[in-house]
């Protein structure tokens, strides 16, 4: 008989009393005033400008254990247990942890958007050994909550004390629900969750220059790092999902009985010749063509 989840299927004892108060957590965020005061690491600043990033989507860690140092934009705070540290998007935040950070482990909330949040649990060990557990994923209300009440205290100047407290509150219940029924954890890596934002950037931009370069800036990470996660994830390269995609659009366009001087436009091509020289090479057929044979099936 199997028998019922219990939190310390999942987090040690001394990790159990962090999660079972949580009026005592310490919150940092530029949303208010940090509960910690931040310290001066002239080394940890210039190690963190090489190794840090600022990610298109919201992340939340509560540490549960250990001690290490993080940053937030341009400021470092010493990290203990019991501490929840907010980005939201484009802000600035370690990717990549410092060699003295060692010996902790920090529960992480990552949401790009309103119907979703990824959790995993993240550790790094006294020698330096990473691990990454996923959890479970989280969809209906608290993600539309999160996104909703964050937007509304981002927009605020200052956020309201009402409001942030039911932020709070909410991410509070996203992080004991991305440890409850264990023995489903989350099918959807954080990194699925960067591809498949580019991906809805790409369809929407269409018609503007996307290269690498500016993906990876709106990505807030490297172009090395996003041309590697997204072929994982997606199967192709990212230009050739780029130009796959534009095709789609393209024979859209011209089934609905635009020019081909439009689609060459809404598709981002430099023209209409390249337009039809593109289309050409990867149908056989002319744009025209295209158009008319299936105007005509409509």
């Amino acid at each position: 008989m199997k028998r019922d989840f219990q939190f310390s299927d999942i987090v040690s004892p001394s990790e159990l009393k962090i999660l079972q108060n949580p009026q005592k957590w310490r919150w940092v965020s530029t949303l208010v005033k940090p509960q910690l005061r931040p310290i001066s690491f002239p080394r940890y600043k210039s190690y963190a400008k090489a190794h840090a990033h600022a990610p298109m989507h919201r992340e939340i860690f509560l540490a549960l254990s250990g001690e290490c140092l993080f940053l937030l934009q341009d400021k470092v705070y010493r990290v203990t247990p019991g501490v929840v540290m907010m980005f939201n998007r484009q802000e600035w935040h370690d990717r990549d942890l410092a060699t003295w950070n060692k010996g902790f482990r920090h529960l992480w909330l990552h949401s790009s958007n309103q119907h979703a949040i990824t959790s995993n649990l993240n550790a790094v060990d006294r020698r330096s050994k990473r691990t990454d557990t996923s959890l479970k994923l989280i969809s209906g209300h608290n993600p539309q909550l999160l996104t909703g009440l964050w937007d509304l205290c981002a927009a605020g100047a200052p956020c309201s004390p009402a409001h942030w407290a039911f932020l709070k509150s909410v991410i509070t219940t996203c992080i004991f629900e991305s440890l409850s029924d264990w023995q489903h954890p989350a099918s959807t890596h954080p990194h699925e969750l960067v591809v498949k934002s580019l991906c809805e950037h790409i369809q929407k931009n269409l018609d503007k220059e996307l290269t690498l370069e500016s993906l990876s800036r709106f990505a807030g990470y490297s172009p090395y790092f996003i041309h590697r996660i997204f072929q994982r994830h997606v199967g192709t390269p990212l230009h050739r999902h780029i130009m796959g995609a534009r095709l789609e659009e393209a024979k859209r366009l011209l089934s609905s009985g635009l020019s081909v001087t439009a689609v060459s436009e809404q598709v981002g091509m430099p023209s209409p010749s390249y337009f039809s020289r593109f289309f050409k090479k990867h149908t056989r057929y002319t744009p025209r063509w295209w158009s008319e044979v299936h105007q005509v099936q409509k």
